[in-house]
Parts: structure tokens; C-alpha cells; sequence
């Protein structure tokens, strides 16, 4: 898999679901601060980007109040620090675990035929694992899903190649 320093993300399922529907390698920071602080700060090149993927958390970090919002898809955010290479993506409505389920539900992809359990919160018992990325149910459902090109996939796709492009 293709190394892509400049995607970051907060938790090791983000970290999973969006390196399998990239098909890249990406970066793990310690949460939504961790993410955040890294793309607020980290030293870039000329005309290089960084993008830090987060869940839309209640408590964010006040550094958060930097980034505007350029751009809403029905379960993503784009935000941008003006005049500068340095964006985040936010999850909607919650949190992956909440996306991952509007997705199956959208595709009518049944979570428990990948030995999955039917909801959030069971699914969240999967995610918080730090294994997560060596759970064979979980990639092949997040691979059907992946599969079924659904809107917040290609919305998540088309979102980082853009900003990747610029």
C-alpha cells in the first residue's frame, strides 16, 4: 500500500476504513486534538497540504475555531485554515461508527451476515479494538460498502483527491 503522510487521522478504525476505500497507507494521530494540533502546526513545503480526518466530537479543541468551513457533503465537512495548505474533513453526523451504519443502511448491507453486530453500539465494541485493522469481518464489510460505491464514499473519495490535486 502507497505511504500518504499527508492524510492524518484520530482512531485506528478511522484510520482502517479510509485507508481501504484510498487504497493508501495514512497517518494515526492520538484523537481529534492530536489531529488537529498536527495539521495546524506540522511544518510544510511550498504549496504541500495536510489533512486531518476527525469525527465531529462535542468537545473540540479550541484550535478547532481556525478552520473554516468550505464545503458540506450530507455526511462530510471540508474546512480549511483561510490562506493556507491545512484541512480537516468532518464525520458527520457523529462518528465512524455512525457513518459506517447510515452507509449499510443506505446499501442495505446487513452487518450482521459479516459477523458484525447490528448496532452502534455493537459495532463500536469491533472499532475501539486497536486491532481493529485485523478484524476480517470488518474489512469485508467495510469492503462491501467500499464495493457499492455509495454516495458518502465517493463523497469521501472525491473530498480528498480534490484537495490533494490542488
Amino acid at each position: 500500500m502507497i505511504q500518504e503522510d499527508r492524510i492524518i487521522t484520530e482512531c485506528f478504525a478511522d484510520k482502517a476504513v479510509f485507508e481501504w476505500i484510498l487504497g493508501k497507507s495514512i497517518r494515526k494521530a492520538n484523537g481529534c486534538n492530536g489531529v488537529i494540533g498536527e495539521v495546524k502546526t506540522e511544518p510544510l513545503l511550498k504549496n504541500q497540504c495536510l489533512i486531518g480526518v476527525i469525527d465531529n466530537d462535542k468537545n473540540k479543541p479550541g484550535s478547532y475555531l481556525y478552520f473554516e468551513q468550505i464545503e458540506t457533503k450530507e455526511s462530510l465537512i471540508l474546512l480549511k485554515i483561510p490562506n493556507t495548505n491545512r484541512f480537516l474533513i468532518e464525520v458527520q453526523p457523529k462518528a465512524i461508527e455512525k457513518w459506517l451504519t447510515d452507509c449499510a443502511e443506505l446499501g442495505n448491507v446487513n452487518m450482521a451476515d459479516f459477523g458484525l453486530e447490528n448496532t452502534i453500539k455493537g459495532l463500536k465494541r469491533t472499532t475501539k479494538k486497536q486491532n481493529v485493522q485485523g478484524n476480517s469481518d470488518f474489512k469485508n464489510f467495510v469492503s462491501r460498502l467500499i464495493e457499492l460505491d455509495l454516495e458518502p464514499v465517493q463523497d469521501f473519495r472525491q473530498m480528498i483527491l480534490e484537495v490533494l490535486s490542488d
